[in-house]
């Protein structure tokens, strides 16, 4: 089992607050639990640059799902989240899905991905679903 280590997520957040050229954001695999989640997402309150990020297949729980669906409220620029494959309970899949409307293009989330695209353009209603 990989595990980024302690205090890790927690310099990539800082960094991350302080980043205004990185797009896309990639720490699938790492043992990212619910702390650095929250750190993650902590660095989203002030980041509005990063448009992806991928946090796939770690140990996330509903602590780092809430704080990501927090954040989902606030944060203009992220466009895609990638989150599925973690420890995320169907409360916290919900608290993430209420939070998404009108802010994603794209969310996967434990196997499912909803999209916001029609012919490219994103809308305010979900047009595909897939499940």
């Amino acid at each position: 089992e990989k595990n980024i280590g302690e205090g890790v997520a927690a310099a990539l957040a800082h960094a991350l607050e302080h980043n205004t050229k990185i797009k896309t954001l990639r720490i699938n695999f790492t043992g990212l639990g619910d702390d650095d989640a929250q750190h993650i997402a902590g660095a989203l309150r002030i980041n509005n640059t990063l448009e992806e990020l991928f946090v796939s297949k770690n140990e996330i729980g509903d602590g780092g799902a809430e704080a990501f669906a927090n954040v989902l409220k606030i944060n203009t620029g992220l466009k895609r989240l990638l989150i599925h494959g973690n420890r995320i309970s169907p409360e916290g899949v919900q608290s993430i899905t209420e939070a998404w409307e009108n802010r994603l293009e794209r969310l996967n989330l434990n196997n499912k991905t909803l999209d916001l695209y029609t012919h490219g353009q994103m809308t305010g209603e979900k047009k595909q679903r897939y499940c």
